[in-house]
């Protein structure tokens, strides 16, 4: 499953032949001064096309390198499947792989390795020279730890129902935090919302031209 540094870097998801699509790669640099792992802009044919965009220390211990290696994988592939246009909507991608993993205590990394996608995103749209314009819409993922004992898949229940079990008692929860917080485009509303089973509309004004 891994990749040296020294062999071809791992693609995943080859997306045809559009070249405006970004394709993100992967290494491990097992015999670096920094044993790490990295990710990398790259092409169909697996050239490297830019420097390290995010890198991660390996870490000493055998499973939780293995659950590293495995989380940063993963991370590619869903951006890659994704056809981003742009290396921001790639990472960003990559970042919402990293999310969904954070209620796994088995993938402890999974929210940091989240987090260093998000401001990799976030200074690439600032480096840019034709940088995408931003919204008033942000996209904001909070975690919220819950204590219960009646045996229920709490993805079954509403927000609101769990919300009304703590306040009566029948839960304890808190330790709310926020996991990320990023504006969105005009692209990403249409992304996001979609995802969310909703509509674009929702967010209407964003789409006015005399928005700042």
């Amino acid at each position: 499953m891994s990749n040296s540094k020294d062999e071809k870097p791992a693609n995943f998801s080859a997306t045809g032949n559009d070249v405006s699509v970004v394709i993100l790669g992967w290494y491990i640099a097992d015999n670096a001064d920094v044993p790490h792992i990295g990710i990398f802009q790259t092409d169909e044919d697996n050239v490297q096309e830019s420097d390290t965009i995010v890198q991660w220390l390996l870490p000493a211990n055998v499973e939780e390198r293995d659950t590293l290696e495995r989380l940063v994988s993963g991370s590619v592939k869903s951006a890659n499947d994704a056809k981003p246009k742009s290396l921001r909507a790639a990472l960003l991608a990559a970042a919402s792989h990293g999310l969904s993993r954070t209620g796994n205590p088995a993938e402890h990394q999974a929210a940091a390795i989240a987090d260093s996608f998000v401001k990799a995103a976030a200074k690439c749209a600032e480096d840019a020279p034709d940088a995408p314009k931003f919204t008033k819409v942000r996209k904001t993922v909070l975690q919220f730890t819950v204590l219960h004992d009646d045996g229920k898949d709490l993805t079954s229940l509403s927000l609101a129902d769990i919300a009304h079990e703590c306040a009566e008692g029948g839960y304890l929860g808190g330790n709310r935090s926020v996991i990320s917080d990023v504006a969105l485009t005009r692209d990403d509303i249409v992304i996001e919302t979609l995802a969310l089973g909703g509509d674009a509309s929702f967010f209407r004004d964003a789409f006015s031209s005399d928005e700042d």
